[in-house]
């Protein structure tokens, strides 16, 4: 006997879950981290939209197909940050480690734990989680443009002896010969 198949329609799960914890957000994002609960009688793509408690971001299934947080309760595919295969982006960043998970009904409270990375944690973060794509990033997150002059900069007891070695060998110079090069000293004495 030839089994016939009969077009589905997506529904929704006899028993929907309530609320999403969602954690692994980088800390300048830290405010989609937390949980989020679902708005009954709301849908988007007919799937459930959740909204995070105590902030304007939302839950949902976009227009294409992914699941999204968005500002704007719209299925637009332009959300602050998007799912797609199960790896999570906020912007151009790929963020390791955000997770949306289902809140236990049988937990009595939710406690936001917020653990206080290291000034190195936070560093790998920006520069794992964008995996190469977008350097500038980490440079903005740590003070602006000028690479050179916001990171590589001495500290002051360093830049007191580097200015005394300028001093003394200031009046070394150097230049390139047709046999070789030639290195000429300048004596002030």
């Amino acid at each position: 006997a030839a089994a016939t198949a009969e077009p589905t329609q997506p529904v929704f799960a006899a028993a929907a879950v309530e609320n999403l914890m969602v954690s692994g957000a980088p800390e300048s994002w830290d405010a989609l981290n937390g949980q989020y609960t679902l708005m009954q009688g709301t849908s988007m793509n007919e799937r459930g939209v959740y909204k995070r408690d105590g902030q304007e971001y939302y839950l949902m299934a976009n227009n294409c197909g992914n699941f999204q947080i968005s500002k704007e309760l719209d299925g637009k595919c332009e959300g602050v940050a998007i799912e797609k295969k199960g790896n999570w982006r906020i912007g151009q960043l790929a963020v390791r480690g955000f997770k949306v998970q289902p809140v236990k009904k049988d937990t009595a409270e939710v406690v936001n734990v917020k653990v206080e990375k290291s000034e190195s944690e936070r560093d790998m973060e920006l520069l794992q989680g964008n995996e190469g794509i977008n350097v500038g990033q980490y440079i903005k997150a740590k003070g602006g443009g000028d690479f050179l002059t916001n990171v590589l900069q001495l500290e002051s007891k360093d830049a007191e002896i580097a200015d005394s070695l300028e001093a003394r060998l200031g009046g070394i110079s150097y230049t390139p010969g047709k046999a070789g090069s030639t290195l000429k000293l300048n004596s002030k004495r």
